[in-house]
């Protein structure tokens, strides 16, 4: 029996239902879900019962005590736990079957930016920058945590494990953590490790969707499947680079791609602009998508260019701001002027960069390509109106 089937057998014996679906490597994207037969749309593929999934109420109570006066994350919770469950021998259940179709270290090391070198991490775009640091801030507490309650764990271990975590859970609020007396619990804590469903891959427009009932989960076909083909579910409405920080992937056609902008405008604004724009809500998250600028950036930009009073009739809705639009156009063409010569200058960094790093450069030449074009597109669009 191969790992892929030895897992599915052992899935359905903590009681998932399974139907015309099975684990399959697709090139480039690693494991995945197959149609087994053509599937109708309606179709539902997996019940998952609660009973089955991995949450904090299920941690080993070895690592619950160890853990209950340190300040730790359910995130972190969770990664102690599955970075010591072969060396605890208190589980009741066997997870081989799991462990060995999940990544390995090496391929985390290869796709996700927090186990790159520094060097690297510089060439990633600003949204993915950012996301980055937040990751950083979370693990340095949850391993100081975690190093203290058992000091045998090695930081790699640990990590692997977080990445696990980071990458696999579903949302997922226990119907036993809350009630009339129980305050709703923090969106971070509401994470659960759901195995065979973590296999299904992203894509923005998926072949199936998810369902939590007070039971179980479900992924149900959302359209006809064809034989052999991938199985996919939407992880979110997410940019390439949140997709990239966060999963150590980008996807070629995303309707909800962005780009931030930033480092663009804020250095432009003077300490006075900055306190008008705060005042209503307007400093900071500049974003450029397939189409446009957000109505945010629209703001900024003509703080940049108006008189004040000016500006404040718009942001207010007193002036479409329709006659402004040609000062505001050619403020924006100076701004996407500059990030066009960021992309390339990145570009040729990236691709000057050693290639022992083949696998990560290529990640980094995709997603920078990516909003060359999405920033020429807009930058060319500019031009045609200024």
């Amino acid at each position: 029996m191969d790992i892929h089937e030895e897992f599915t057998q052992w899935t359905i014996r903590r009681g998932l239902k399974i139907h015309d679906i099975r684990l399959h490597r697709f090139p480039g994207r690693g494991i995945g879900i197959a149609a087994k037969k053509r599937i109708k749309a309606d179709s539902v593929l997996l019940h998952v019962p609660h009973s089955a999934l991995r949450t904090q109420y299920t941690v080993s109570r070895p690592v619950v005590e160890a853990t209950k006066e340190k300040r730790i994350s359910v995130h972190g919770l969770l990664a102690t736990d599955h970075a010591l469950e072969n060396s605890l021998a208190v589980f009741q259940d066997d997870y081989k079957p799991w462990h060995s179709i999940l990544p390995s270290y090496s391929e985390f090391q290869e796709s996700i930016s927090i186990c790159w070198p520094v060097a690297l991490q510089k060439l990633l775009p600003p949204m993915a920058k950012i996301i980055l640091g937040k990751q950083q801030k979370k693990i340095q507490t949850d391993w100081s945590s975690a190093s203290n309650a058992f000091p045998c764990l090695t930081f790699e271990k640990f990590l692997y494990s977080w990445l696990l975590i980071n990458t696999r859970t579903f949302y997922f609020v226990s119907p036993s953590s809350c009630g009339v007396h129980r305050p709703f619990p923090k969106r971070d804590d509401c994470m659960a490790l759901n195995p065979f469903s973590d296999c299904f891959n992203h894509n923005p427009c998926p072949s199936a969707s998810v369902k939590v009932t007070e039971s179980a989960f479900t992924i149900t076909s959302t359209r006809d499947i064809d034989l052999g083909e991938e199985v996919t579910i939407s992880y979110g409405n997410h940019s390439n680079d949140f997709l990239l920080a966060e999963y150590g992937f980008v996807v070629d056609e995303n309707p909800w791609d962005e780009v931030l902008l930033d480092d663009y405008i804020l250095p432009l604004l003077d300490t006075a602009q900055k306190t008008e724009l705060e005042s209503v809500g307007f400093l900071g998250n500049y974003l450029l998508d397939r189409n446009n600028v957000c109505h945010r950036t629209e703001v900024v930009l003509r703080v940049l260019c108006l008189p004040l009073q000016r500006w404040r009739r718009f942001v207010h809705g007193l002036d479409d701001g329709d006659n402004d639009q040609p000062q505001v156009d050619r403020t924006l063409l100076n701004i996407l002027t500059k990030l066009n010569r960021d992309v390339q200058k990145n570009l040729r960094d990236i691709s000057s960069f050693s290639d022992n790093f083949s696998i990560q450069k290529k990640i980094l030449d995709t997603r920078w390509r990516q909003i060359d074009k999405l920033s020429g597109k807009a930058l060319n669009k500019c031009q045609a109106q200024v």
